[in-house]
């Protein structure tokens, strides 16, 4: 149902009044609920938003207008009204014209991100593969490990042991057994120095181009196996279809047309050997998956006892596992031993979902509702808080990971920027502005939608606060005033904005979660480390 236009002009002065930091408790509590119940609301909130934060960067830098004659209205006005009036001004403009496309259009759903004007290069995107899955793969050391899931420019792999599958965008797919040295070429052509590869070529993909030492391959359709030796001693085994073997220039009649159940050995320049094929020497992705499958079973099995370790940790806190009783279940059960009353959360609007792997619970938060709420009562001299969260995107200018519901001394609010910035804000002593420890850019794109283990560390006693990404540093600074930290109530994924008026109020989290802990000290980067190879997914 469209939203009828009293609501729209209520939205309009509601959004007027949060701007101009005159909004009351009650004016934001309808607020939220005009956000709640349209979709086409939220998207003009974010839109009508944007606008008023870019111009208020813009505007802030530019030089004071020039006094107004005493006596008159404007001078009465306080500086900051005279500026809202002219950013105002700016704002409705877009805002008809937001309100026009709301109307005109598809529902826009809040989690997809605006795009802002502004120019900028057009981005590129020079990958031509994805490394699909991998099994116990374990890479050459010196050099960047793949995650499963990334997207691959031409680039050369050494895979020291175990399995990794590799898909190219022309839809060739190549498994790589190590020890294996293997170079991605482009969309349609690889080289294999070294290793057993089994390539499955579909018809769209006919013409893929596999290099070796003493030959190269180029498929005509088909599945074979490439095995190089250390020696480059050279095999090629044809499962199906038809692979030409060419030992120079490929403009040259093939060396040979190697056909279904047909092998061959180099034992020489031009000499081709036959041998018979052995289709089980080379993993194929249903065994692929098997070991996957079988790997998961012994990974939750770990797991339980990884929880027991963390269980037993000291200053344990708050300990959510995210592993539903009852899939109807809309509590999140505190885990931390000796809890009266347990910390319980609540959860609101998020849905369970799969977490790092198949059988792992998480919760799926990708709505301005979505939400856990929890209460921690106390003081904290010191705290880490740590969490597996899979980012999906980041749609908001801040994306809650936890947050206080207010904005008071000591309250902490742990999320992430637009730009991939990790945050920890903390608000300082009386008449004092808060301080803010970031670590830039520590979420890229090319991150998202991987399951990530994100903690930070505030440790008062050192006065030192660290942010770390999936085990490693990624950032580490002073603190800037000395004040213990409170929590009370609090929320995962998102921020009660009844309780605190602010220009950016939406700040829900795009992705899954699916473990949180907080401790009252603060944990060493060893024991970071620790908790990140104790819950890594498989591959």
């Amino acid at each position: 149902m469209m939203m009828p236009t009293e609501d729209f002009t209520e939205l309009s002065g509601l959004l007027d009044a949060l701007c101009e930091e005159t909004i009351t408790a009650d004016q934001m509590r309808r607020l939220e609920e005009i956000l709640l119940r349209h979709p086409e609301a939220e998207a003009y909130y974010v839109q009508y938003m944007s606008l008023y934060a870019d111009l208020a960067r813009r505007f802030a830098a530019a030089p004071a207008p020039a006094p107004a004659v005493a006596g008159t209205v404007a001078a009465a006005r306080p500086a900051r009204r005279r500026t809202w009036a002219f950013l105002a001004g700016a704002a409705a403009a877009a805002a008809v014209a937001a309100a026009l496309f709301v109307a005109l259009s598809p529902r826009t759903p809040m989690h997809l991100k605006v795009a802002r004007p502004g120019p900028g290069p057009e981005a590129l995107d020079d990958s031509v593969a994805v490394l699909l899955h991998t099994h116990e793969a374990e890479w050459e050391e010196g050099e960047p490990a793949p995650r499963a899931g990334a997207a691959l420019p031409p680039t050369r792999l050494r895979l020291k042991s175990g399995v990794a599958q590799i898909e190219f965008y022309c839809g060739a797919t190549v498994i790589l057994q190590g020890p294996a040295d293997f170079k991605i070429v482009s969309r349609t052509e690889a080289y294999c120095a070294r290793g057993s590869m089994r390539a499955t070529v579909p018809p769209q993909a006919q013409g893929f181009t596999v290099g070796s030492p003493k030959l190269d391959l180029v498929d005509r359709g088909t599945e074979f196996g490439l095995r190089v030796g250390a020696d480059e001693r050279t095999e090629v085994h044809v499962f199906q279809g038809q692979v030409d073997l060419y030992d120079g220039p490929r403009t040259a009649p093939p060396l040979k047309e190697l056909t279904t159940g047909k092998g061959v050995r180099v034992d020489g320049p031009g000499q081709l050997r036959p041998i018979p094929t052995d289709p089980a020497g080379f993993q194929t992705a249903e065994g692929l998956a098997e070991l996957s499958t079988a790997e998961t079973r012994r990974r939750q099995e770990r797991w339980r006892d990884d929880c027991d370790a963390v269980r037993r940790l000291d200053g344990l806190v708050v300990y959510y596992t995210f592993q539903p009783r009852q899939a109807w279940s809309r509590t999140l059960h505190d885990q931390a031993p000796g809890r009266k009353p347990a910390e319980d959360g609540a959860i609101i609007g998020a849905a369970w979902a799969t977490g790092r792997w198949p059988g792992k619970g998480a919760l799926e938060f990708k709505r301005v509702s979505d939400r856990v709420r929890f209460n921690v009562p106390g003081e904290f001299r010191s705290l880490t808080l740590a969490a597996w969260v899979r980012v999906d995107n980041l749609p908001n200018l801040n994306n809650s990971l936890m947050m206080t519901d207010g904005w008071d001394e000591g309250a902490p609010h742990w999320q992430i920027g637009d730009d991939g910035t990790l945050i920890l804000g903390v608000q300082g002593p009386k008449k004092t502005k808060g301080g803010h420890y970031h670590a830039p850019g520590a979420i890229t794109p090319d991150l998202f939608g991987r399951w990530l283990h994100l903690a930070v560390v505030y440790d008062g006693e050192a006065g030192r606060v660290t942010h770390y990404v999936d085990g490693r540093v990624a950032a580490d600074m002073k603190t800037e005033f000395d004040i213990p930290l409170r929590i009370g109530d609090a929320e995962l994924g998102n921020w009660n904005m009844a309780t605190h008026r602010n220009i950016t109020p939406i700040r829900f989290l795009s992705g899954c979660m699916d473990e949180f802990l907080m401790l009252s000290r603060p944990l060493g980067a060893d024991e970071i480390a620790q908790l990140y190879s104790q819950g890594r997914p498989p591959g």
